[in-house]
């Protein structure tokens, strides 16, 4: 026994029991997360009662295969929604207005943005952004997200069937990339998605996470 009053054998003891507990948290949270995962069906074909969305999108600047995203996602969109782009470096404008020259039948706006007071920039465009918006729904997209036309229709009827106010779908990582990125996708993935899982077996969860996040307006008022 050292000074403080802890046997070794109280700190191996202690150590055991937090081991088995995560080992045993783990496999729990994985369990619920491929069932969870395997819930997702393909969408129905008929798009004639999809809600119209406005669609904050902002951007990153330097964000490697930005143009193919953004171009994908325009492709998904429904001509009677609304695209905000939150773009506020040069190149990133003149790639947004050059996607609303080749999609002249879709909504797109850039706003000029003003300075970012907020301490998070993403944060800071939403909010110069929200006035423009046009329609109730609302859904987010990270700078990053790679969201095609059969995601989009996925998330909306998902969302507009469930009836909820609030609504997010997972990550999904793509294979590949930097250490950095890897890390990145381990640790949501390892933690994060089997944590909300379990939050899910266990009831309500009152909150959103991922790289696409819908709400209705009228939730946030």
């Amino acid at each position: 026994m050292d000074n403080t009053g802890i046997s070794r054998r109280s700190v191996r003891a202690a150590a055991a029991g937090a081991g088995i507990f995560t080992a045993a948290y783990f496999l729990i949270a994985s369990g619920l997360l491929r069932r969870w995962l395997r819930k997702s069906a393909p969408p129905p074909c008929d798009l004639s009662g999809l809600e119209p969305a406005t669609f904050f999108r902002p951007i990153k600047s330097g964000e490697p295969g930005l143009a193919r995203n953004l171009e994908a996602f325009l492709e998904g969109v429904e001509p009677g929604d609304r695209i905000l782009f939150g773009a506020s470096g040069a190149a990133e404008r003149a790639l947004c207005a050059a996607l609303a020259r080749k999609f002249p039948n879709l909504d797109i706006q850039c706003p000029p943005l003003g300075g970012l007071a907020c301490l998070n920039p993403k944060v800071g465009k939403l909010v110069q952004m929200e006035p423009l918006a046009t329609h109730d729904r609302w859904i987010v997209l990270d700078s990053d997200a790679c969201a095609d036309g059969r995601f989009l229709r996925a998330f909306r009827l998902e969302w507009q069937e469930s009836a909820a106010a609030a609504f997010s779908a997972p990550y999904v990582f793509e294979d590949g990339g930097c250490l950095a990125s890897r890390l990145d996708a381990a640790g949501t993935e390892l933690a994060l998605w089997p944590g909300v899982a379990v939050l899910r077996a266990a009831g309500r969860v009152d909150f959103l996470a991922g790289a696409c996040m819908g709400v209705k307006g009228e939730a946030l008022l």
